[in-house]
């Protein structure tokens, strides 16, 4: 009983300290709401003769710039909005110094990047292609791995500080297995599913890997590497067998000097001393400062393009397919088909790309989303260009497309689905806690977690799941004039690279969303057109601060659990936002 009233205590004053700083924030945000409502836009930034673009790209890089609301920024101080950088972004400004006679090179000071595969293929074609103009291209950071590297490769000169390190070993790929971890909990996951490579289920139901499942992640974590170490070692005219063997003995890793003498790295010197190396290149007195231009500064300096009576419009749907997600962060159905209706009865707009970026989510959802792509391509020119992911749901959605376009790193396919209902009887009896159900029917109860499905109820979600799985190939066999029963030798929940999805059938070609773009004018038949974002973006600060802080939870259990165990809370909260039958990719880590 003291153990009670010890832990009662505890709770009640955290609740009254979480009520009495609930308050305090809501009037720290009002004072905020009003000063940046005075603040104004900033206005462009002039840029100066013999400038540089510096790109750290350091945190998230999504495809679209999406503004965030930062309730915990806000109250130390910082504006409390948060943004991602939006690859358009910045290949428009790589673009846009290929030509600009102010800006005499590129400087690439990282420090990590948080991104896709496919994203760091098409900012590096972009530097390469900048490169050709003959302007340099200087690389400097503490340290590399996979990721700064293969965008350094590109470089003129590589650079690093004297104790860094080249921390390039390969790419791994992780997944976490629950089954024997939520048996000591009594907890048991009724899983009903399709595909025998539908391996975002297999951790609830075993404790380690399947041979199918560690077959597709093998190919796929192959496919990208070599396409990885293939670009490095053609910029860098190495070898690849001696590449690859020094990666797999760790030289890089281990040895600085030999990162220098086998040519990666061209010197091992400071900050100041790689500026100093840039102002040489580019005829900068070695007393005047280096004239450096952010990318957020640059974009701001760009000119809008002149806009064109004729138009395609690009459809972003980035992030899962979940009808209860974050209107910034997730994909909707009523948002994306709100996207698909505008574009349809603009008659502006000749020609649409639908850029995916998704590992899927919600059958129902991908279903109407697939109906309103389906509608505007039977109206007007639909060409896919996929991001890092289009799978399983984000690849349903694809299926409409006169033409698909992936990156060959893109992570695609994955045609399955499945349904998981946790049921929790047994951990409720070793605490002896008891559930009893009333209802007006024998299956009233179905689906809840407190009572175990029974046979019927199996069979009814089974036949649930093969209606949405062959309506799912019946799509894809139409999109790619197949036979169902080819889509099924292919599907059964695999994933593929986009280079091996193009051997296959399940895309048309590879490339980027501007080669997307070129097929969708061509499909037109428009010459010169300017491009429109759908759907609109919600970036109303205010509004946003206000939502944030009304999801903000002050006293954040999350913040109390070990980082080792933050995978078992991302899935739980996955689960328990899902509903329905899932056409979703499993949850791997790909480590490098």
């Amino acid at each position: 009983m003291k153990e009670f009233f010890k832990y009662f205590f505890a709770s009640f004053a955290a609740m009254f300290l979480y009520s009495i700083c609930s308050v305090g924030i809501y009037f720290v945000m009002f004072i905020c709401m009003l000063s940046m409502g005075g603040s104004g836009m900033s206005s462009s930034t002039n840029i100066e003769d013999k400038s540089v673009l510096q790109l750290k790209l350091n945190g998230s890089i999504t495809d679209r710039s999406v503004t965030q609301s930062d309730v915990y920024g806000m109250l130390s101080g910082s504006i409390g909005i948060e943004q991602t950088t939006g690859l358009t972004d910045i290949l428009r400004s790589i673009k846009a110094a290929k030509t600009d006679k102010k800006i005499l090179a590129i400087y690439l000071n990282f420090s990590s990047i948080s991104t896709d595969f496919a994203n760091l293929q098409n900012i590096r074609e972009a530097l390469e292609d900048f490169a050709e103009s003959g302007k340099p291209i200087y690389a400097w950071a503490e340290s590399y791995d996979l990721a700064t590297y293969y965008l350094a490769s590109t470089a003129t000169k590589i650079y690093m500080r004297e104790l860094g390190g080249l921390e390039i070993k390969g790419i791994a790929s992780q997944s976490m297995f629950y089954k024997p971890f939520l048996d000591r909990l009594g907890i048991d996951m009724q899983v009903i599913r399709h595909g025998k490579f539908k391996s975002a289920v297999e951790p609830y139901l075993q404790g380690s890997m399947s041979d199918a499942n560690r077959l597709q992640m093998s190919t796929l974590v192959n496919d990208i590497w070599t396409i990885f170490a293939k670009d490095i070692c053609l910029s860098k005219n190495i070898s690849e067998e001696d590449f690859n063997n020094n990666v797999d003995n760790l030289a890089y890793y281990s040895d600085i000097d030999f990162c220098v003498n086998s040519g990666l790295i061209d010197g091992l010197i400071s900050h100041k001393a790689a500026e100093d190396s840039i102002k040489a290149a580019i005829d900068v007195d070695s007393d005047d400062d280096l004239n450096i231009v952010t990318l957020k500064d640059y974009i701001s300096s760009l000119k809008k393009d002149k806009p064109k009576s004729d138009k395609i419009a690009i459809i972003y749907a980035e992030g899962e397919i979940d009808p209860s997600g974050d209107e910034n962060t997730s994909i909707t159905a009523a948002k994306i088909c709100d996207a698909f209706k505008t574009a349809q009865d603009d008659e502006d707009i000749k020609a649409v790309v639908f850029r995916i970026n998704s590992p899927g989510g919600s059958a129902t959802e991908s279903e109407e989303i697939y109906q309103a792509a389906k509608a505007c391509g039977e109206k007007k020119p639909l060409v896919v260009s996929m991001g890092g992911y289009a799978a399983s749901g984000g690849y349903y959605i694809a299926c409409p497309a006169a033409k698909i376009v992936a990156m060959p790193s893109t992570i695609t396919g994955s045609i399955g689905v499945f349904g998981v209902i946790p049921n929790v009887e047994k951990l409720l009896k070793d605490y002896e806690l008891n559930v009893e159900t009333v209802g007006t029917h024998k299956h009233s109860g179905m689906g809840s977690m407190y009572t175990k499905m029974d046979s019927r109820e199996i069979d009814v979600i089974q036949q649930s799941v093969e209606t949405v799985y062959g309506r799912f190939i019946s799509h894809v066999a139409e999109g790619r004039n197949m036979t169902t029963a080819d889509v099924d030798s292919i599907g059964q929940g695999r994933v593929w690279s986009g280079a091996s999805a193009l051997e296959i059938g399940l895309v048309d070609t590879l490339g980027s969303l501007n080669d997307a773009l070129k097929i969708a004018a061509e499909l037109a038949d428009v010459s010169e057109y300017s491009t429109t974002a759908l759907p609109n973006m919600n970036d109303d600060s205010m509004n946003m601060l206000l939502r944030s802080l009304l999801l903000t939870k002050v006293f954040a259990p999350e913040s109390q659990i070990p980082e080792e165990c933050a995978p078992l809370l991302n899935e739980y909260n996955r689960i328990k936002k899902m509903k329905g039958v899932q056409c979703r990719m499993e949850p791997f880590m790909l480590e490098y």
